[in-house]
């Protein structure tokens, strides 16, 4: 993959009735865009972000697809498509623009662990995410009465 510069973006295709979800380094390639491209077959561009690199770009596309298919049962559009691009598309009826576009951004459909974003880290202190134990509470001092006499 390359550390250029690479553009993901949703499409649109009212008559066809489908969203499409892609990327590209050619956005950078005076001559060769090939969102211009979609364009010009009828798609209309709902929204794009430009990364840092094609691995990241890419990673989010395959997330966003798996989210379609997996998550959201959502079958590939019914619409010809150059570049095999029918795989990233969806029915608009199944999948808003917006809806897809959220998904590009991180967005979490039900049941799904984003594989792009690490997961959170525990919030109970210990690196282990369990509940901290008796004796660890206050310093790691025991809250049991000393006997006395003892240190």
């Amino acid at each position: 993959m390359s550390l250029e510069p690479t553009q993901v973006y949703v499409l649109l295709h009212e008559e066809a009735g489908a969203v499409k979800v892609g990327i590209s380094r050619q956005h950078f390639a005076p001559g060769h865009n090939r969102v211009r491209a979609h364009e010009r077959r009828g798609w209309r561009l709902h929204r794009s972000l430009t990364l840092h690199t094609a691995r990241l770009a890419y990673d989010i596309e395959q997330a966003v697809i798996d989210r379609l298919r997996l998550d959201l049962h959502a079958p590939p559009a019914d619409v010809d498509m150059p570049q095999y691009g029918r795989t990233e598309t969806a029915p608009a009826a199944l999948v808003s623009p917006a809806l897809l576009w959220d998904l590009v951004c991180g967005g979490r459909t039900p049941g799904h662990r984003d594989p792009v974003r690490p997961p959170r880290p525990p919030t109970t202190g210990r690196p282990d995410g369990q509940q901290p134990r008796r004796a660890e509470i206050g310093g790691g001092r025991s809250l049991e009465p000393t006997p006395p006499g003892t240190p």
